[in-house]
């Protein structure tokens, strides 16, 4: 796995798309896709692992997902809760750092204490920071960093807004910005998640439906991105 040099990848972001289509596709019930989805999500994590990247980010669970029916919200939040219960020990074995971006109150206070034992449990790990965006929504994060800046300037109306600043009062703060992102399922498109955090990031979509997502796939993605130049603009 360690075909390449890690240390200008620092950070991966992924868009874990396709459990649905891949569920339909078999003629499996939907749910079965999440399932399944969970496997995937343990090879992309030892991947990562394996390439010494630092911090690996995946869109869980977005704000716009509470649009779907209820019976599916549902049995995600029941997902979630055994998830975060079921890979405690996987985190800790591989000494990774877990932290939920997004408003994860939403899931009730049962799922609120596990992020947050869970948080505590791994905070001093650092072989990997695993990022886990629950609830989440770029619009809204935006949104929150403008209201928590002003904020700030009723008590101090010197303050001057500027890039570091922003990016103090967002979700990610401290977390460097993704290398890399990638999205799997076929789609092209970005579907709210961390706008401002992208702009300069290499993206790589992907046919293959999350369930079936592989060694495999993860490696030629860091091909891909190490195929690229990263002008930055200059």
């Amino acid at each position: 796995m360690k075909s390449k040099d890690a240390k200008n990848l620092s950070h991966v972001a992924i868009i874990m798309d396709g459990n649905r289509r891949w569920a339909k596709s078999k003629a499996f019930n939907i749910f079965l896709g999440y399932d399944r989805g969970i496997d995937s999500l343990r090879v992309a994590i030892d991947c990562a692992i394996d390439f010494s990247i630092k911090y690996l980010t995946v869109y869980a669970f977005s704000k716009e997902n509470f649009n779907r029916e209820e019976s599916e919200v549902s049995y995600l939040k029941n997902l979630l809760s055994s998830y975060l219960d079921n890979e405690h020990d996987f985190f800790i074995q591989r000494q990774i750092k877990v932290k939920v971006i997004g408003d994860y109150s939403v899931f009730g206070e049962s799922i609120s204490n596990k992020i947050k034992h869970l948080e505590l449990q791994t905070a001093h790990f650092n072989k990997l920071q695993f990022n886990i965006a629950l609830n989440y929504s770029s619009h809204q994060e935006i949104i929150m960093a403008v209201n928590n800046m002003f904020e700030s300037y009723k008590s101090d109306n010197s303050l001057i807004v500027n890039k570091e600043l922003f990016q103090n009062n967002l979700y990610t703060v401290n977390i460097p910005d993704p290398d890399l992102l990638i999205r799997t399922g076929g789609e092209k498109r970005l579907s709210n998640f961390m706008l401002w955090q992208l702009s300069y990031t290499e993206l790589v979509f992907l046919d293959v439906l999350w369930p079936d997502f592989t060694k495999e796939h993860f490696s030629n993605a860091i091909d891909e991105y190490y195929s690229r130049e990263r002008r930055l603009g200059k």
